[in-house]
């Protein structure tokens, strides 16, 4: 109940900043204490792959709807990975740290 409190709390702060700077800096401190998690980072890897980050949002056969969806989910994720400002190589790094334990669980040199 003290985080809900203490979220309600912030959300109200955010409104008297006194810059827009400042509430740019806010924001951006926020996402890094979300998403330098390891639960955190966890999630970042889910949504890159939800959010079509490395693959096509769609193909031959795909409905301007379905990809208009796609297209909306890897925006989200762009925006993210934008304000936590990582570049492409920690995104590359992310993902496929990722796919090697997947095909490797065991933590085995492949």
């Amino acid at each position: 109940m003290s985080e809900k409190f203490t979220a309600t709390k912030r959300s109200k702060k955010a409104l008297q900043f006194s810059s827009r700077g400042e509430m740019m800096l806010a924001k951006t401190q926020d996402f890094h204490a979300v998403f330098d998690t390891e639960a955190g980072q966890r999630v970042l890897k889910h949504l890159a792959q939800f959010g079509f980050l490395l693959r096509p949002t769609g193909g031959p056969t795909t409905s301007a709807d379905e990809k208009d969806r796609n297209e909306g989910r890897r925006e989200a994720v762009l925006h993210i990975l934008e304000v936590l400002n990582y570049d492409e190589e920690a995104i590359l790094k992310m993902i496929l740290n990722e796919e090697d334990r997947r095909k490797n669980p065991q933590g085995d040199l492949v």
